[in-house]
């Protein structure tokens, strides 16, 4: 039952995850001369980037991030951290499917909050949008960034072991 309600997940996560990065996240980096969307900077952003960014972006980019994009990042963000808990209740002894679920829901809450704070700087003013916005902002991408990849990465070695063991030649 646990591998069925995984794959309905995964499956829901990775319609809106290919909406995302076909559709609303291209669509926005092209409203902005070419600069990637706040979501799509694992590696974060600085006041200058920041302020580049929103200097470059459309109205019309803005309107689709502030509108299509955030409703999808509503749903995202939630549904990833389902999907990565249960796959590691699928790997992983329990113990360890916890620990590695913690990164998850960190991740998740921290998304939220990334979406929140790019919202704000959204709708103010280039000149409105002040460096600690910005450094609040590229915190919450750090740690949405971290989580994601130790819960994708213990559920992408977990796959892996758990693959390994059921197909491992015989003993003689």
């Amino acid at each position: 039952m646990i591998r069925c309600i995984f794959w309905g997940l995964f499956a829901a996560t990775m319609a809106i995850y290919v909406t995302m990065i076909t559709w609303t996240l291209p669509t926005i980096q092209a409203a902005a001369g070419g600069l990637p969307a706040f979501d799509m900077r694992p590696g974060g952003y600085d006041f200058a980037a920041a302020q580049t960014f929103l200097t470059a972006l459309s109205q019309d980019g803005r309107d689709l991030y502030l509108g299509a994009q955030h409703r999808l990042d509503l749903i995202y963000p939630g549904l990833l951290a389902l999907t990565l808990i249960l796959g590691l209740r699928l790997v992983w002894a329990p113990r360890l499917a916890t620990q590695f679920s913690i990164a998850a829901c960190v991740a998740a809450v921290a998304d939220y909050t990334e979406n929140m704070l790019v919202g704000r700087m959204l709708r103010q003013t280039v000149d409105a949008v002040t460096p600690d916005m910005v450094a609040s902002a590229n915190w919450a991408t750090l740690v949405k960034s971290a989580g994601d990849t130790i819960a994708m990465t213990a559920l992408l070695i977990g796959g892996l072991l758990a693959l390994y063991r059921r197909f491992r030649p015989a003993k003689s």
